[in-house]
């Protein structure tokens, strides 16, 4: 049989589309899943490295506010270049 006559049978095409589509949704939802999986991690991490700099800013607040001053005259600094 030729490959015409095998695209003409009936449901072949359709079968074969159905396939593709069901492939792409299963992708898809694996590349999604993936995705809140890896942004759960993020946001655990942010989370934890947020914690620790309040933790550090609270028992030393004297120094935190120096190194913050430090940093925006630096940033003064460079943006008037």
């Amino acid at each position: 049989m030729d490959t015409l006559t095998k695209l003409n049978r009936p449901g072949s095409v359709k079968q074969a589309t159905d396939a593709l589509i069901t492939d792409g949704k299963n992708l898809a939802d694996a590349i999604y899943d993936e995705g809140v999986d890896r942004v759960s991690e993020v946001e655990q991490t942010v989370k934890e490295y947020s914690d620790t700099a309040l933790r550090t800013i609270q028992r030393n607040p004297l120094t935190s506010v120096l190194i913050s001053s430090g940093i925006g005259f630096l940033l003064a600094l460079f943006i008037r270049k």
